[in-house]
């Protein structure tokens, strides 16, 4: 198949992008290889100005849909206020602080999984050693450090005396308590 270039070709091409088709739909249309097509736009400033300005009169349309659409459908408005406007992106930010707040309280999350395990085997061998006692206290502290980032605004006490008397089946045989 020949693959000569020529207005009546070019048109076609432009229309088929115009309306929104992709370039290796509208080269083939056309007639062409895609390879041609790309060949084309590198080579020939002619052909690459009128594809941006097809791929131009395309986004102008689309876009004119949405803004149309938006009148009626709110979506439509803030699909077209986050790609037209950067504040208005749905991309999550966080800043830099925040992230480091996250991983410090990943870890924390982490340490208290680990050491809740801990107890957890200590209670099933039976140990008599009241080491477990402290690390309820340390767990408890990280709770309430943990529960304090989460829960914004809320002031959490981290002193470690905890938040009111320890019930009596909270308590060991040597007094020490668990807050």
């Amino acid at each position: 198949m020949a693959c000569k270039y020529s207005e009546v070709r070019v048109a076609k091409i432009v229309k088929c992008i115009s309306e929104g088709s992709t370039f290796k739909s509208a080269a083939h249309r056309s007639g062409i290889h895609l390879d041609t097509f790309y060949s084309w736009v590198s080579e020939r400033p002619d052909f690459r100005s009128s594809i941006e300005m097809a791929v131009a009169e395309r986004e102008a349309s689309l876009v004119g849909i949405v803004r149309n659409a938006a009148s009626e459908d709110w979506r439509a408005a803030k699909w077209l206020l986050a790609r037209s406007h950067e504040g208005w992106s749905e991309k999550a930010r966080t800043s830099e602080d925040d992230r480091r707040l996250m991983d410090k309280l990943s870890v924390m999350e982490k340490m208290l999984t680990v050491k809740a395990a801990a107890l957890r085997v200590q209670a099933l061998i039976g140990s008599d050693d009241y080491d477990v006692i402290d690390i309820l206290n340390e767990i408890h502290g990280i709770e309430e450090k943990v529960g304090g980032a989460r829960d914004e605004g809320k002031s959490e006490s981290s002193s470690g005396e905890g938040d009111g008397p320890v019930p009596e089946a909270e308590v060991p045989p040597d007094g020490r308590s668990i807050h």
